[in-house]
């Protein structure tokens, strides 16, 4: 009987170092991902801390009444975000839905938006932006009995 000799290695043999060529080319790949997947987790964190002064500042102009909103507002965001570490010079707050002289209206909304310029590694410097509305339901308690409007709808007098 004839025998058979059968192959058990498939590839053909490395030469030596051919391995380390290899994970040589491969490292600037895995530190490009590594960065990246960090940076990310960076910007997230800021686009969080951003969102938590957006909210606080639209849930105190719509619980609040009277004259002044947008400042108590603007003054609330600032003291979260100096508490959350966040620079001043890189901040940009902006409250609407209410002039500045108007309480905001029962059925109204409020809204902020705060950008923030974050400087991630090697990266160039990008603007995360975070934002929070609020609406100012009819139910809503408010900081004293002034109303600042009505859900309901205006009474036609003439029929």
């Amino acid at each position: 009987m004839r025998q058979v000799k059968l192959k058990t290695c498939f590839f053909k043999k490395h030469k030596p170092g051919q391995a380390l060529l290899e994970f040589i080319f491969i490292i600037p790949l895995i530190m490009a991902l590594v960065i990246s997947i960090v940076a990310l987790g960076v910007v997230l964190d800021y686009k969080q801390k951003l969102e938590g002064v957006a909210r606080e500042a639209t849930r105190l102009v719509s619980k609040s009444t009277g004259n002044g909103n947008i400042e108590i507002g603007m003054g609330r965001a600032e003291e979260v975000a100096q508490k959350y570490g966040l620079d001043p010079a890189r901040l940009s707050i902006e409250v609407t839905g209410v002039s500045d002289s108007m309480t905001p209206a029962r059925g109204g909304v409020v809204k902020a938006v705060v950008r923030y310029r974050v400087k991630a590694f090697i990266f160039p410097e990008l603007t995360v932006v975070g934002q929070h509305q609020e609406s100012i339901e009819c139910w809503r308690m408010r900081d004293d009995d002034n109303s600042g409007g009505s859900c309901l709808p205006p009474v036609d007098e003439t029929g």
